[in-house]
């Protein structure tokens, strides 16, 4: 008789044990589904659902959201620098291509008068400086 109370004991505590087995590896191949899909689509706001009785796997869900809310963040903080420096590279190269078209002009003014070859070859090594710098 005791022995069939302890083989009863041992199969619920062994089907106990088997549905929770069941269930932690159910919440598992969800967050891995999500998973798998946000890396698919890029990173994204979409999060993770652990639809699990766990706690421990819906902290894990939670930790890997707030990952994800991180990487999202980072990346929207880095593309917004990347424009900034962009708008910065714009700004720097007005700012040095109005004075050379200034000198490009003088330059060309000086090279209508009267010079030396000297001052020739100096000057075309003028014209050609600016005009790299201008490009």
């Amino acid at each position: 008789m005791v022995c069939k109370i302890l083989c009863i004991l041992l199969f619920l505590i062994v089907l106990a044990l088997a549905m929770r087995l069941f269930s932690l590896r159910r919440g598992l191949l969800l967050i891995r589904r999500d998973l798998k899909e946000i890396n698919d689509e890029g990173i994204s706001l979409r999060h993770l659902t652990a639809e699990s009785p766990d706690t421990h796997l819906q902290e894990l869900a939670g930790e890997i959201n707030r990952y994800i809310d991180a990487s999202f963040a980072k990346s929207r903080m880095e593309s917004m620098r990347e424009q900034e420096i962009l708008a910065e590279i714009t700004n720097i190269s007005h700012d040095l291509r109005t004075p050379l078209t200034s000198i490009s002009g003088y330059l060309e003014l000086i090279g209508e008068e009267e010079l030396s070859p000297e001052q020739k070859e100096n000057l075309d090594v003028v014209q050609r400086r600016t005009a790299y710098l201008n490009q």
